[in-house]
């Protein structure tokens, strides 16, 4: 199994011995995505015209259980953020196999200093913090804190241990915890002021990370006041 990679306007054919092809997935980034991603492996990137200097790569084992899973994340829908995050990092990893691979050397930028990486890292925190229901997208959240969009993604990861939007999600989650805690009960109106889609996304989200419904929490708060 292998992944394609193809320049802009650069074609592609092929001819398949059995009726139907092949079952592909296609990603399109824009030009600066992908100048950046690889700018992180092979900076000479900026001296070339087309920034895919090789057509193909092995699909590794982690990066076909990644796609299977950003596959399921995005026929669910709602977290643009955390889409965007991992197709970059999906594109480093497949990048990264296809140099070694094809026996290009790999020559990765110069890292920040560590102070760099720091502030960086305490600039996300605290947009994020400030606005933890804003309808972030990655290029936006890059934009706010001064940096590209794949390198706030690993350093922030790196420094934290937790994707952008992971991080972005416990704030949420977080946040609405606190509201339930007034005992309103209005879950569709709580789940909206933290940022979620949706109240079912919220629901299910929640759930998944504190082993109850947030709908018990409510109830056995309101029956406490009896």
């Amino acid at each position: 199994m292998h992944a394609l990679l193809l320049n802009r306007e650069e074609r592609f054919r092929i001819s398949h011995p059995a009726a139907g092809g092949d079952d592909c997935t296609v990603f399109e980034f824009t030009p600066e995505a992908v100048g950046e991603v690889v700018a992180e492996l092979d900076p000479g990137v900026q001296d070339r015209r087309d920034p895919f200097a090789i057509s193909h790569a092995p699909f590794a084992s982690r990066s076909r259980l990644e796609l299977h899973r950003l596959r399921a994340s995005l026929a669910a829908g709602a977290d643009a953020l955390g889409h965007e995050e991992r197709l970059l990092v999906l594109l480093g990893s497949v990048l990264t196999d296809g140099y070694r691979a094809h026996g290009r050397a790999l020559r990765p930028r110069r890292e920040a200093t560590r102070s760099a990486r720091r502030e960086l890292v305490e600039r996300t925190r605290h947009a994020l913090a400030v606005a933890p229901a804003a309808p972030w997208s990655l290029a936006a959240l890059a934009r706010e804190v001064g940096s590209s969009p794949y390198h706030l993604t690993r350093v922030f990861q790196a420094a934290t241990g937790l994707p952008v939007h992971q991080y972005l999600l416990r704030l949420r989650l977080a946040l609405a915890l606190e509201q339930l805690g007034d005992g309103d009960g209005r879950l569709g109106a709580i789940a909206l002021d933290a940022g979620f889609a949706s109240h079912s996304h919220f629901t299910t989200v929640f759930r998944k990370t504190y082993g109850v419904l947030p709908g018990a929490l409510t109830r056995a708060r309101g029956a406490s006041r009896h």
